[in-house]
């Protein structure tokens, strides 16, 4: 798959018919001091003013990928802006697949710089936002932003996960969430592969 070909077509779907306005569902345990409600504030904003760009999921709550309940939950996304992540988001997924297999251990057991990434991915109440340029290895030079986020079934085909990798909505200067681009925006090869687990 030619995926800066599919980010830059589910670019254009969307600026070819923007949202105005999204009814979002707020569970009742959200409440307002929680970061993961900050998409309510933002959300006109970014769909006004946001851009498309490839999303990973880290980690999700696990009931995002059963069809019932139908409920929203959290989940931990990594995103790039650079252009090599448009081009080959899967230095995303193996970023994404590198912070995950921190998850709970010792600080001795981890490199210094990912350190703070794995303690926020440990304590999955931390909703803290880190921006982090990888150093080394596959990926380095990458400019790359963990979110914790608030994952919207509606938005999703089969409104459940199936894939990982994730078309998103997000103004990183003004905004701390990200928004996933809705399902109607997607491209058909690029939404049958997530539905698959493909991608």
């Amino acid at each position: 798959m030619n995926f800066k070909a599919e980010l830059e077509q589910m670019r254009a779907n969307y600026a070819a018919r923007p949202l105005k306005r999204l009814r979002l569902p707020r569970p009742a345990w959200l409440t307002d001091s929680d970061p993961l409600s900050e998409i309510y504030f933002e959300k006109d904003r970014l769909l006004r003013e946001g851009a498309v760009y490839y999303a990973h999921v880290v980690q999700a709550n696990t009931l995002l990928f059963r069809a019932l309940p139908q409920v929203d939950c959290p989940a931990s996304l990594i995103f790039s802006i650079d252009d090599a992540a448009a081009e080959t988001p899967q230095l995303l997924r193996i970023t994404a697949k590198r912070i995950f297999s921190y998850k709970g251990k010792s600080p001795e057991e981890i490199p210094e710089e990912w350190r703070r990434i794995a303690a926020v991915i440990t304590d999955e109440h931390d909703r803290s936002t880190h921006t982090f340029m990888i150093s080394a290895g596959v990926g380095a030079g990458l400019t790359v932003r963990l979110n914790a986020n608030m994952i919207f079934r509606r938005l999703l085909p089969r409104a459940r996960l199936c894939g990982s990798l994730l078309p998103v909505l997000a103004l990183p200067a003004h905004c701390n969430s990200l928004m996933i681009l809705p399902r109607k925006y997607w491209t058909k090869s690029f939404r049958r592969a997530w539905i698959k687990g493909e991608i």
